[in-house]
């Protein structure tokens, strides 16, 4: 599910979105390897680390919590995370997502 590439960089995939509704499905769905994924940090009562995921506007699901406590303290310490997808997602017929896109994120130096 995660995976170490460098020390600022991580492999993840986005999580939850079939609980985000039928415009996250479609989406997720027009994602390409090559395309950008907004991080945002959330104010969540389950989970501290919480960080949503976008895509065209659309939030589209969140990096799962084993990968979430690397980011999160870095990003509300300034550090700018960006995501790009990596691999697609692939979705089967009645919108059972088989695989969640695969992202690419890169931490930057924090913003002064």
């Amino acid at each position: 599910m995660s995976e170490l590439i460098q020390e600022n960089e991580l492999r993840s995939v986005i999580v939850g979105t079939r609980y985000r509704g039928q415009a996250a499905i479609d989406a997720i769905a027009r994602m390409r390897p090559g395309d950008s994924v907004r991080l945002e940090r959330e104010n969540h009562p389950n989970d501290i680390y919480a960080i949503q995921c976008h895509y065209l506007g659309t939030f589209v699901g969140y990096i799962p919590k084993l990968v979430n406590t690397r980011i999160a303290p870095q990003m509300d310490s300034g550090s700018i995370a960006t995501a790009v997808v990596e691999t697609s997602a692939v979705i089967r017929r009645g919108n059972f997502i088989q695989t969640e896109p695969k992202l690419r994120i890169t931490l930057g130096e924090p913003q002064q």
